[in-house]
């Protein structure tokens, strides 16, 4: 043991934590410690027999708590060894001292830790299990270890039913198909298909088949920006304009403080402002440009607010600081090493292939199938394809202190820095469920308490698809469950049940209790649909002419809103999702159903009137945590055309003084000498608003022949009439 190791060894059992340091199950032997180097292992002087050969795992009962501890018994007939590894410490490989087994008597220390950290025990009659009492410094509690082979065996036979479970429970949620990878001790223990991936076509899915991974793709693109910190390329902690200096936010003194850190931990102050990039033709850079556009609804770095443009900016910052694209970062870095050979960036990609799954959702009750959504401009926030078979790659990875196959991608102090919460969910992190404590967010992770055992995983909800990755660091197990069934909840219960079935927990049913709950919500959906006119005025009728409405609508942060008209019917399309406007009163609308994109179903819009008693823009709400969004009406095309500007150009006699517009670089302009020009920015046929003030248009008037014969020009002190020369 080296000087180091020794001394945080020493300090920890002199602490105030009790005789040994047993407050809480990191306390115990080498705290703080990484891994003791493999040369530490020591032949001792008595042999083990071969019926204590091998590997063993279990745990130390600690009060209230347990910790988990590996140990390794060897013998080569004249130089036996031994050695132990406590995860939940980063201890690893420490040398045993003085192993003694008797019959099926066993002992065996922990060599060179202070408090003679000691194990007594007894193997069981059938070789698998060894139970009995660990002590250090007076202090005395009970353990229990297992042979591998034996927990091989248990997690196999545990499983036995699960099949049967998975297809009942699928089954009852609608859910057409379903592939799940099951990971324990750096191996694929199991694998599972249910249901199809084709309805139609009655084509079954297999552990090789591909779904979108939706946001569980946020934690490649941390593992990118944690690569980069491993090679001295960016730090956590200094501000994304060192690397990406054209980065701006809507507040200019958080544009300065945030840092990369903070991106992939949803504390940016910023609500989810999900419209301004769903299903958006926009470039990456575009969309990154818009969030100087987007209102923070909380301070900065105070609460924890999901956020995909955050994620979005990380992937493109370090597509800045490596000169490549994300997914090319993600490829070289991430699906290449780990032979996740299969996995790719696009519905469109998948598509090509012989074996993914198409996208379903539950509409009027029936699943159906629905259009592929591609989301790939929105990348590192969301837009990964992936397959059980690939996936459990990824798990093995994350369970593996950063390596993988005996090649380091990650040093392990990064990788733990990734695991490591950050800030705490809402309500203090505790979720209101009794098997889950202690919420939190990591570096594109969530963290959590499931049942007393750490847990780590991230979800994805994607149009048609919900996926969800789970592991136990301490426990060594991991979960995919991939689904083609839109916000489903299928992922989650079985995460859960296989992780009780491989801990030896009680399984608890809860998808009847989801099921209960979920058609009470339906309920309640429909409740609401049939009250949705009970607030509606009575004879309160359209302010304008159906026409009137129609055009574009932009905002900057948001894009272009486009209202068009046909025979009095008005229809929205915003970001390419259409919908009808049904009149609610006055100039309110609601959008209604649309069969093929129902995405904006029951959204409520106003136009708002100008002072010219002319539509000027649409007032909705875009997040219910921050203030409605005015999309500006934007003047017709053809108002910018030369030909059609040029019959404006002229001297208009107002008063003892003459205007003059001049038609210019596709432009009109006013000017009264002695006085600044000023441009005539386009509002609707003939009507002009004076650039740079408030209030001020000119509106053309044409005679019978449509001859422009004279010019107003409208004050807020008045409106003054000027007679062409």
């Amino acid at each position: 043991m080296n000087a180091r190791v020794l001394l945080a060894v020493a300090l920890v059992t002199a602490s105030s934590l009790g005789p040994v340091g047993l407050g809480s199950p990191a306390s115990l032997v080498a705290h703080g410690t990484r891994a003791m180097p493999a040369a530490a292992s020591v032949a001792w002087p008595l042999a083990v027999p071969a019926d204590a050969d091998g590997m063993w795992k279990g745990a130390i009962e600690l009060p209230g708590a347990n910790l988990n501890v590996e140990v390794s018994l060897k013998d080569t007939a004249s130089t036996p060894s031994g050695t132990i590894t406590i995860p939940q410490q980063g201890a690893k490989d420490l040398p045993l001292a003085d192993v003694s087994v008797k019959g099926d008597e066993v002992a065996f220390k922990i060599a060179g830790v202070p408090g003679d950290p000691s194990f007594k025990g007894t193997i069981s009659a059938d070789g698998g299990k060894i139970t009995g009492s660990f002590t250090q410094a007076g202090g005395s509690f009970p353990f229990t270890i297992t042979r591998e082979a034996a927990l091989a065996k248990a997690a196999q036979d545990s499983l036995a039913d699960f099949q049967a479970w998975l297809d009942t429970t699928r089954e009852a949620w609608k859910v057409p198909g379903c592939s799940i990878a099951i990971v324990k001790d750096g191996k694929v223990l199991a694998t599972y298909a249910s249901g199809l991936r084709d309805v139609e076509n009655k084509k079954p899915v297999t552990p090789q088949t591909l779904f979108a991974i939706g946001s569980s793709t946020k934690a490649f693109t941390s593992m990118v920006l944690a690569q980069l910190v491993d090679e001295y390329k960016l730090e956590w902690d200094k501000p994304v304009i060192n690397y990406a200096p054209t980065f701006r936010l809507y507040d200019k003194t958080v544009t300065q403080l945030i840092t990369p850190r903070d991106l992939v931990t949803h504390r940016s102050g910023l609500p989810r402002h999900d419209l301004a990039w769903y299903n958006s033709s926009a470039s990456r850079d575009e969309l990154v440009k818009r969030l100087a556009h987007l209102k923070p609804s909380k301070d900065f770095r105070t609460d924890w607010q999901y956020n995909n443009f955050m994620f979005l900016s990380a992937g493109w910052m370090a597509e800045q600081i490596t000169g490549k694209t994300w997914e090319e970062n993600v490829r070289e870095r991430i699906f290449t090493p780990l032979g996740m050979n299969s996995s790719n960036f696009s519905v469109k990609d998948s598509q090509q292939t012989p074996d993914y799954s198409l996208a379903y959702a539950e509409r009027d009750d029936k699943v159906v199938a629905i259009p592929f959504r591609d989301i790939s401009t929105m990348g590192p926030a969301g837009s990964i394809n992936s397959s059980a078979d690939d996936m459990a790659k990824w798990v093995i990875f994350h369970l593996s202190d950063g390596k993988h196959e005996g090649r380091a991608l990650l040093q392990k102090a990064t990788l733990d820095d990734l695991h490591t919460s950050r800030i705490a969910l809402p309500g203090g992190g505790e979720s209101g469920n009794k098997d889950v404590h202690a919420q939190a967010y990591a570096l594109g992770w969530f963290t959590d308490v499931f049942r007393g055992h750490r847990r780590i995983h991230h979800g994805g909800n994607i149009d048609g698809f919900s996926a969800l990755v789970s592991f136990l660091p301490e426990d060594n197990i991991g979960v995919v469950a991939l689904t083609n069934l839109n916000g489903n909840p299928l992922g989650g219960l079985a995460v859960a049940n296989i992780f009780e079935r491989l801990l030896g927990l009680e399984q608890r049913d809860r998808s009847t209790e989801s099921l209960r709950e979920i058609a009470a919500v339906k309920a309640q959906v429909e409740q609401s649909k049939a009250a949705k006119n009970l607030t509606k005025r009575d004879n309160a009728p359209m302010l304008h002419p159906a026409a009137e409405y129609a055009g574009e609508y932009f905002d900057e942060g948001y894009g272009t809103i486009t209202v068009s008209e046909s025979n009095g019917e008005l229809k929205l399309s915003y970001n390419n999702i259409p919908g009808p406007l049904e009149h609610v009163h006055f100039d309110t609308f609601t959008v209604g159903k649309d069969a093929t994109d129902p995405v904006f179903e029951g959204t409520k819009i106003s136009f708002i009137t100008g002072l010219d008693g002319w539509v000027e823009s649409i007032r909705t709400a875009v997040d219910p945590t921050t203030d409605e969004v005015y999309f500006k009406k934007l003047p017709d095309k053809k108002l910018n055309d030369p030909a059609y500007l040029a019959p404006f150009a002229g001297e208009y006699v107002l008063g003892p003084q003459v205007v003059k517009i001049e038609l210019r670089d596709n432009a009109l302009f006013a000017s009264i000498p002695g006085a600044p020009e000023y441009g005539l920015v386009p509002k609707r046929p003939g009507s002009f608003s004076l650039k740079g003030l408030s209030g001020y248009d000119v509106v053309f008037k044409a005679d019978e022949t449509g001859k422009i014969t004279q010019a107003l020009f409208v004050q807020p002190n008045g409106t003054f009439p000027a007679t062409r020369k």
